[in-house]
């Protein structure tokens, strides 16, 4: 038989019931405040942190707008610019057309030349108008030779061309021929 010897002194445990409840309340309440605090941290930080984004974004509106509203008065400059640009391109083309035709008046020149007449003798052709106005001085020995040469002229005459319409005659002096016989010269001008 064996048997047991206990060398420890016997302590009483005296475990009171309302006093264990007690405990465990106040375990229960420190954690559950130690909880609320650790939420009320990362609530905090949250708000924190949508307050700073919210700051941000407002700050990055702003800057858009601001930019936004430079690059549409550039842009509106810009605009100006080139509507000031083609005004004055316009303008200039319209002088240029008043000045003169943009392909050169060697048509208008060959289509003369074309139509002479031995009869007569051209001094002096002139257009302005950018084309559209036609004068032709010159002499011939015949009345008749210059009717024709008129109704021929504008026969052949571009359309943009105005027609010759007006047409007046001056007599010179007489010349004399190589046999001392006078001739008649007439001096005409066409419009």
């Amino acid at each position: 038989m064996t048997q047991h010897l206990n060398l420890l002194p016997e302590v009483k445990k005296t475990r009171d019931p309302a006093l264990m409840a007690v405990v465990i309340w106040l375990m229960v309440l420190v954690g559950l405040l130690i909880l609320w605090s650790v939420n009320a941290a990362r609530l905090s930080a949250a708000r924190e942190a949508e307050a700073a984004s919210r700051v941000k974004l407002e700050q990055a509106e702003a800057l858009l707008q601001t930019r936004l509203r430079d690059r549409g008065a550039e842009l509106n400059a810009e605009i100006d610019t080139l509507r000031k640009r083609a005004e004055v391109a316009q303008q200039l083309l319209a002088k240029a057309e008043s000045l003169g035709n943009p392909l050169g008046f060697a048509p208008l020149f060959a289509t003369i030349s074309r139509v002479g007449d031995e009869r007569l003798w051209l001094s002096t052709v002139g257009v302005s108008g950018a084309g559209g106005t036609l004068k032709i001085e010159g002499k011939s020995l015949d009345q008749e030779a210059v009717l024709e040469y008129v109704a021929r002229v504008n026969a052949a005459l571009p359309a943009r061309t105005q027609k010759l319409t007006q047409l007046e005659m001056i007599a010179d002096p007489p010349l004399a021929n190589s046999d001392g016989s006078p001739l008649n010269v007439t001096k005409f001008i066409l419009r």
